[in-house]
Order: C-alpha cells, then structure tokens, then sequence
C-alpha cells in the first residue's frame, strides 16, 4: 500500500490562524486548509523500506505559509495521542522503538492503476487525524482508496474535531474531488465511516 499526506485548499471558504505568540498578527489563509491523508494500493518500491509509525504523527507542507498551521496541528496531534504523557525513561525508550517499526505501507508509492472504491473516514469529537490508522491501512490492503482530514475548527484556537457538522460535509467534499483528481476513485463507489460523533 502507499501513503500521502498533503494539505490542499478549499478556496471558497476563508481560514484565519490565530497567533500563537502575544502581539503577532493573525495569519489569514487564501482559503480553508484541507489536510488529506490517504492510503491507496499501490506496488512496494524496489529497494525502499516501509515507513515507520512516527510518519502517521506529523504533517508536513512545502508552503512557507502554513508553516505555523502545520507546527500547531502537529503539537495538537501529539498532545491528543498523548504521545509522551507520564512516561518512564524505559518507557520513552520503548515508545521511541516503536516509533521507527515498520507500518505496512510506503510513502508515496506510485497508486496502482485501476478505478477503485473509496473511504472517507472522519473521528470524533476532539480526535485527532491519526485516530484509527490500523483500521485504515486494513481497508487499503483490500482494495480502498482510504483518506481522512484533520476537520479542524474554522477558529484555529484549537484542532480537536467539533460538532460543526456542514463544516465537516465541505471538508469530505473537497477530499473526494482531492481523490478523484489524484487517485481514479470510482466515484460511484464512495463510503464514509468513522467513530462516536464521526459516524
């Protein structure tokens, strides 16, 4: 299987991100970021190893401009994961080691080619877009073109998933055309999953 995480926008919405540092001006955005994370079949790399765990905890972007975005959903990631909450030392080096193990999937595998079904997943409330990375790499080795998002709030004080439900319908809408443009999603054959508040 391949993994991508990419951060797209959805331009007819607007996005501001509240300063994290007293005084500093508000970053307005030229459109609502969409974080999209998908795992796709795919064909292994020749000579390439399978990416470890700690992939799935950071996003990463190449525009200069979401550069505080993606620094604030990372700690906010983590934060919810509880990554390193009341760890020993033996602990944190445990945790640490199971960070480098292999994940059944390849970062930015080359998609298969072929038409296939795809699988919107969405958390809930207060999740984090990690949640549920097994069960999604489950549905991908089967033949799923499978993605998430971040849905972040449009405040950007916080980037738990909330009850704002329009908000999340637009952001699955702008990953579906994401997949459709990218990855030759049989837009006939598209299911949305999740948990608690996200199914």
């Amino acid at each position: 299987m391949g993994f991508q995480s990419f951060i797209t926008y959805d331009y007819s919405r607007r996005y501001d991100l509240p300063s994290t540092h007293p005084g500093a001006a508000t970053t307005r955005f030229k459109g609502r970021p969409i974080v999209v994370q998908v795992w796709y079949p795919a064909q292994p790399p020749v000579d390439t190893a399978a990416m470890p765990y700690e992939t799935y905890l950071t996003v990463s972007s190449t525009d200069n401009s979401l550069q505080a975005f993606v620094e604030q959903l990372n700690r906010f990631t983590c934060e919810a994961e509880q990554c390193w909450s009341g760890l020993d030392a033996a602990d944190t080096d445990a945790f640490q080691r199971f960070l480098q193990t292999p994940t059944a999937c390849y970062l930015n595998a080359p998609p298969l080619d072929g038409s296939y079904p795809a699988v919107i997943y969405h958390q809930g409330l207060g999740g984090s877009i990690v949640d549920n990375h097994m069960l999604l790499e489950f549905l991908a080795s089967h033949g799923y073109v499978v993605a998430t998002s971040a849905f972040q709030p449009e405040h950007g004080l916080w980037f738990g998933v909330d009850a704002d439900l329009n908000r999340s319908i637009k952001d699955m809408a702008c990953v579906v055309n994401t997949l459709g443009d990218r990855y030759g999603i049989d837009m006939a054959r598209i299911g949305l999953i999740g948990h608690s508040y996200g199914a």
